[in-house]
Order: C-alpha cells, then structure tokens, then sequence
C-alpha cells in the first residue's frame, strides 16, 4: 500500500492519480484512497475510496464517497454528502434532503 500524508491529507492506494489544479482538504482533514480526481476538482473533506471525480467536480466539507462512484464535470455535492455506487451527471448537486424525496 502506498502511502502519504501533508497537512490532514491522507493519501492511498498505487491507483490515486490527482492532476493538476485540484484543491484537497480546504474546509478539513482528507483521505483518498485509489481515486482518480480530475484538473480543477475540489474536495473540500472528508473521505474518498474507489472513485473518479472529472474536471470541476467538488464534494463539499464531511463527503463519504465510498468505492464505484463517478462525478462527471462539475458534478458536486454539498456538505455532508454520502455516496455510493453512484454516478452523478455534469451539473449534478445533490445535498438538499428535498431532492431526495
């Protein structure tokens, strides 16, 4: 397992690939483990495994994004958003329980 920390990012997995331009743990603490994050996302904490976050996708402070999901373009979610198994579609933000119901 490789391994790596700076600054409450906590950094996982030989299948990580962060391009450039992407901003990490800007509102708290981060983990990424085997993700693939895209030029200009931003995740703003909490933890990440096993996904892909295109181009400008942002997951906002306390985000649970667990293993199969996508963020296409400037998909993003709110503060305390849970994923799993789940695609969002560009221009995507769920976070609101209303649209939920």
């Amino acid at each position: 397992m490789v391994s790596r920390s700076i600054l409450g990012v906590a950094f996982y997995g030989k299948a990580t690939v962060i391009a450039q331009g992407v901003k990490i743990g800007a509102e708290g603490p981060v983990t990424i483990d085997n993700c693939q994050i895209g030029s200009m996302a931003e995740l703003k904490g909490g933890y990440f495994k096993g996904s892909v976050f295109l181009a400008k996708a942002t997951m906002g402070l306390g985000a649970h994004v667990r293993e199969a999901c996508i963020l296409e373009e400037e998909a993003n979610g709110a503060h305390c958003v849970g994923l799993k198994q789940t695609i969002l579609f560009p221009f995507c933000d769920p976070g609101e329980p209303h649209q939920f119901l």
